[in-house]
C-alpha cells in the first residue's frame, strides 16, 4: 500500500477516535471552528462547536465559555443551537479588531442528550491586519489593467428576423435537434464581458425550438441559472472580481424573487456554486483575496503579493454559519499546478468551482488551479481524499485514463455512487475539452475513467462549462466559453441528440435542461380541435387560461408553428388575479394529416425587459377516412332552449374501441357534459344511440339553466369506424341557452308525449304520415316495445315496467331512426 494510503487510513481512524466516547464516558467535540492556531480570520468570525451526539439545550450556559481578545477584550455572544441540536454557534454581539489574537476556551458543563459530558477546550486565532476593502480595491484594479485589452473590434452585426416580438437584443438561440421534439427546457444565462455587442445579458429558459419561456434582462452577468431540489429557482448576479453585490437570488415558479442566500462571517460571496442541502441550509463558498509574502513562500516571489484562498460555507437565510471550511488551513500555495504564476502579484492557487455532496454526506469540492477533486468531512472538516492525475496530492491509482482531468468546471454525483467531471482540458496536450465519468473505490483509493465525451470538432473551452446526466438517461454538456456552440446533448453511446447555439462572444456558464412549468398562469396541456373532415368553415375552440398568481397579467403574444392554427381573439388579453378568459383558435388546414403544434403564450412586461410564457399542444387534424363528428348544438350557438336535446352524430357507423357495439349505458362514459368550460360542474345525464349507429342522444336528468354556458365532449380514443379507424382526438362544443319557452323544443314538432314523468300510459301524438314505427328501449338498450302507428295518438302502457329511464324512438317509412326522446317511468 502507497504511504499516502496508509497515512490517510490513520488519519481517518484518528479522527473517529477522537470524535467517539472515550473510555471515561466523555465526548469530544468532533469539529471546532477556528481551528488552533490559524490566522487571516476576519473579525466578524464566529465560533462553530459540533459533536456527533445531539447536544442537551438545558444544558448550555454563558457560563460555559468565555472568548477573550488581545485588543478588544471579552465579548459577549448570542449562542444558537442549530435544529439538529448538534451544532452551536457562538456569534460575538460585535467584531474583533484588526490584528489581534482571540483566545476561546469551552469550561465544561455542556451535555449530551444521553447525559454524557462534553470534553475541555481552548483554541487561540488571529484576526487579519488589513482592511478587506483594501485588497478588493487592488484587485479591481488588476482586472482594470486586464479588461484594457478585451476590446472587441466589430462591424454593424445584422439582428436576426423574428416573429415572436422578442427584444432586439435578446441573443437568439438556435438549437439542432437529431431526435425528436422533446418537452425539456434549456436554463441559459447568456453573458459576455464585451459591452459594444448587440445582445445584452439575459437569463432565459427556451424549449427545444429555441423558443423562450422566459427571458429577463439585467445589466449584470448572472450564472448558475438553476431548479434546486425543492423546486424554486436560483441564480447569482456574478462580477468580477467579487463584490458585495454577488449573492444567490431564490425565485418562485412565477419567477419573484422571494430570497437571497449570502456568506457569513464578513466574506463576500462567490457565485461559482451553490448547493441546497437537505436540512434546509446551503454550501456556498467565498473567495478570499490576502496579502501574502510571497518570498517566503517561493524563491523570488513578491512581498506585496495578493494570494487568493477558498472558504466554504454552510449556511442558513439569515448568514448564520454553521459549518466552516478554508483552504489556507489545509492547502499549500504550492499545490497550484504548473501555469499558476507564484511569482505574480495576483495568484489564484485554488479555484473552486463545484461542489457536491457525496453518498456518504461529505463534501465533493473541485479545485480548479489544483486539477483536483477534494473530499472533506463535513462532520469534522477534514480532508478524506484528493484525486486527480495531474494533482500534487493525487492519492489514487487511475486506470482507463491516461491524460487525466486539467482545470476541471464541475463535479456531480451520479445515482450509482459514479462522479461526473467537466474537464476543460487547458494543460492537456492538445487542449481538448471532455465530459468524464469515473468510478471511485474509497477503500483501495483506486478509480476508473467508466465514460468519456469529446465533440466531434475536438471542440476546447478555456473556461466555465459543466456536465450532468439527467433523469432521462442523456448527458447534456456545457462547453463553457465557447461560441456559437453552446451545449451539447448525447445518448450513452456518445450519439446526438440535440445541439444548443449562441451568437458569436455569447456563452451560458453550465448547462441544464429540465421540465417546467410557471405557476403565474395555467392552461390546459392539450387542446383538441378534432377532424376538420366535412367542416367548410375553420373548427373553432377555447383555450382558457387562468392567472393563478397574486397579480394581474396579460397576454400579450402567441407563438406557434403550423400555419393552419389561427389566432382568432384580439390579443393583448389582461386577466385579474383569481380570474381566468378564453381564447378563441381556429383550425384550417389545406393539407389532410395530423396537425400537431406548441402554442406559446407570451407575458411580456411593459418594456419587454422580461417574458413569462407557457406553452401547450394544440392537436387536429383533416382525415375522411376517420369519422367526422358534428355536435348540436354547434360551437357558439345561443340562445338554445334549456330543455333541449343534445346530440353527437358521425357521418358513418361507429362502435367502440374495446366491448362491441355502443349501448345506452355506455355513453356517460364516452361524452362529458359541463356547465360554463371543461372545469365547470359535472351535469349528468343518460343517452341512447341509434340503430343506425350514427346519432348518440343526450338527455340531461334536469333541464339545463338559463342564460348558461354549457360544455360539451367526446372523449378521444374511444369510437371507431368499422374499418378500424379511431377518433384519435376530442371533439368539443360550447353553447349558450337563452329562456325556458314553455314548450318543450323537439327536432321534429309533429310530436307531443305526455305525460313525462309518467306513473300509468303515456299518450303520443303524432302528425299523420311522418312516422310509422315507435320502438321503446329500457337504459340498457333492450327492446320493450315496437308499435306501428297507424293513427294520429297512440297509447304505450308503463304499467307493468320498472320505474328508470326509457327511450322512445320514432321511425319514418324507411325504417331509419328520426328522433328520439327520453321518458321517465316513476
Amino acid at each position: 500500500m502507497h504511504l499516502k494510503k496508509l497515512s490517510n487510513f490513520f488519519l481517518l481512524s484518528f479522527i473517529f477516535l477522537l470524535g467517539s466516547q472515550s473510555l471515561w464516558g466523555q465526548v469530544s467535540f468532533s469539529y471546532i471552528y477556528p481551528l488552533d492556531g490559524t490566522d487571516k480570520h476576519y473579525p466578524e468570525q464566529n465560533i462553530i462547536l459540533r459533536s456527533n451526539l445531539n447536544i442537551d439545550p438545558a444544558s448550555l450556559t454563558t457560563a460555559s465559555f468565555s472568548l477573550e481578545a488581545s485588543k478588544s477584550g471579552d465579548h459577549v455572544f448570542e449562542p444558537l443551537l442549530s435544529n439538529d441540536r448538534r451544532t452551536l454557534l457562538l456569534k460575538p454581539a460585535r467584531p474583533f479588531s484588526q490584528g489581534e489574537t482571540v483566545t476561546f476556551k469551552y469550561l465544561g458543563g455542556v451535555e449530551t442528550e444521553q447525559g454524557l459530558p462534553l470534553n475541555e477546550a481552548t483554541i487561540h486565532f488571529r484576526i487579519i491586519e488589513h482592511e478587506p476593502d483594501e485588497v478588493w480595491s487592488r484587485l479591481e484594479q488588476f482586472e482594470r489593467e486586464k479588461s484594457e485589452t478585451d476590446t472587441l473590434l466589430m462591424d454593424a452585426y445584422p439582428f436576426p428576423l423574428n416573429d415572436n416580438n422578442l427584444p432586439d437584443d435578446y441573443p437568439p438561440v438556435n438549437i439542432v435537434n437529431q431526435v425528436d421534439h422533446d418537452n425539456e427546457y434549456f436554463f441559459l444565462n447568456m453573458n459576455s464581458r464585451f459591452n459594444n455587442l448587440p445582445w445584452k445579458k439575459y437569463i432565459s429558459i427556451v424549449d427545444s425550438y429555441g423558443i423562450p419561456v422566459y427571458y429577463n434582462k439585467s445589466e449584470f452577468n448572472r450564472i448558475n441559472f438553476d431548479i434546486l431540489p425543492n423546486g424554486l429557482l436560483c441564480y447569482a448576479i456574478n462580477t468580477v472580481p467579487n463584490s458585495n453585490r454577488e449573492k444567490y437570488f431564490i425565485m418562485d415558479s412565477t419567477f419573484t424573487v422571494i430570497d437571497s442566500v449570502n456568506t457569513g462571517n464578513g466574506y463576500i460571496l462567490d457565485a461559482h456554486d451553490m448547493l441546497l442541502l437537505e436540512n434546509g441550509h446551503y454550501l456556498v463558498m467565498s473567495y478570499d483575496p490576502q496579502p501574502v509574502d510571497m518570498s517566503q513562500v517561493v524563491t523570488g516571489g513578491d512581498p506585496d503579493a495578493i494570494v487568493t484562498g477558498l472558504v466554504i460555507q454552510e449556511v442558513d437565510n439569515d448568514e448564520n454559519v454553521y459549518f466552516q471550511w478554508r483552504s489556507w488551513d489545509h492547502f499549500e500555495i504550492t499545490d497550484a499546478t504548473p501555469d499558476i504564476n507564484l511569482l505574480g502579484r495576483n495568484i489564484d492557487y485554488v479555484h473552486g468551482n463545484a461542489f457536491a455532496i457525496d453518498m456518504d454526506g461529505n463534501i465533493l469540492l473541485s479545485s480548479r488551479h489544483l486539477d483536483e477533486i477534494t473530499k472533506i468531512d463535513f462532520n469534522s472538516g477534514e480532508i478524506i481524499w484528493r484525486f486527480g492525475m495531474n494533482s500534487e496530492n493525487n492519492m489514487f491509482d487511475i486506470y482507463s485514463d491516461t491524460i487525466g482531468f486539467s482545470h476541471q468546471h464541475d463535479i456531480r454525483l451520479l445515482y450509482n455512487g459514479h462522479y461526473t467531471i467537466y474537464d476543460n482540458g487547458n494543460l492537456n496536450n492538445p487542449p481538448v475539452s471532455r465530459a468524464l465519468e469515473y468510478s471511485i473505490n474509497e477503500t483501495e483509493l483506486t478509480a476508473v475513467l467508466s465514460w468519456s465525451y469529446h465533440h466531434p470538432t475536438q471542440l476546447f473551452s478555456d473556461f466555465a462549462g459543466g456536465f450532468k446526466v439527467l433523469n432521462n438517461g442523456q448527458r447534456i454538456i456545457g462547453w463553457g466559453g465557447t461560441y456559437p456552440l453552446s451545449s451539447t446533448v448525447v445518448d450513452l453511446d456518445g450519439n446526438i441528440e440535440q445541439q444548443v447555439f449562441l451568437p458569436d462572444y455569447i456563452s451560458s456558464y453550465r448547462a441544464f435542461k429540465y421540465p417546467w412549468e410557471t405557476r403565474s398562469f395555467e392552461t390546459e396541456p392539450l387542446l383538441s380541435l378534432g377532424n376538420a373532415a366535412g367542416y367548410s368553415e375553420s373548427k373553432v375552440n377555447r383555450l382558457y387560461v387562468f392567472n393563478t398568481s397574486s397579480k394581474g397579467i396579460k397576454i400579450t403574444s402567441i407563438h406557434h408553428h403550423d400555419t393552419a392554427f389561427k389566432v382568432l381573439s384580439e390579443l393583448p388579453l389582461a386577466i385579474f388575479p383569481g380570474n381566468y378568459k378564453y381564447i378563441e383558435i381556429g383550425f384550417d388546414a389545406d393539407i389532410s394529416g395530423e396537425h400537431d403544434d406548441r402554442f406559446t403564450l407570451n407575458f411580456d412586461n411593459a418594456d419587454n425587459s422580461e417574458r413569462i410564457a407557457r406553452q401547450l399542444r394544440i392537436s387536429a387534424y383533416l382525415d375522411e377516412e376517420i369519422p367526422s363528428v358534428t355536435i348540436h348544438p354547434s360551437y357558439g350557438t345561443e340562445n338554445i332552449s334549456p330543455d333541449t336535446v343534445l346530440t353527437v352524430t358521425f357521418n358513418e357507423a361507429v362502435t367502440k374501441i374495446f366491448g362491441g357495439d355502443i349501448q345506452n349505458e355506455d355513453i356517460p362514459a364516452l361524452i362529458e357534459l359541463k356547465e360554463e368550460y371543461f372545469r365547470g360542474e359535472d351535469v349528468t345525464f343518460s343517452g341512447a344511440i341509434n340503430e343506425e349507429k350514427t346519432t348518440i342522444s343526450i338527455y340531461p336528468d334536469q333541464p339545463l339553466k338559463e342564460n348558461h354556458e354549457y360544455y360539451i365532449r367526446l372523449k378521444a380514443n374511444k369510437l371507431k369506424d368499422y374499418d378500424g379507424n379511431i377518433i384519435k382526438l376530442a371533439e368539443e362544443s360550447y353553447f349558450e341557452t337563452g329562456m325556458m319557452t314553455g314548450t318543450p323544443e323537439h327536432k321534429y314538432d309533429p310530436v307531443r308525449i305526455y305525460p313525462n314523468p309518467a306513473r300509468e300510459d303515456v299518450m303520443l301524438e303524432i302528425t299523420p304520415g311522418e312516422f310509422s314505427l315507435i320502438k321503446v328501449y329500457n337504459l340498457h338498450g333492450m327492446l320493450i316495445e315496437q308499435i306501428s302507428i297507424t293513427k294520429a295518438s297512440t297509447r304505450v302502457s308503463m304499467s307493468g315496467m320498472p320505474a328508470g329511464i326509457y327511450f322512445i324512438q320514432f321511425l319514418d317509412e324507411e325504417q331509419k331512426i328520426s328522433y328520439t326522446e327520453k321518458l321517465l317511468k316513476q
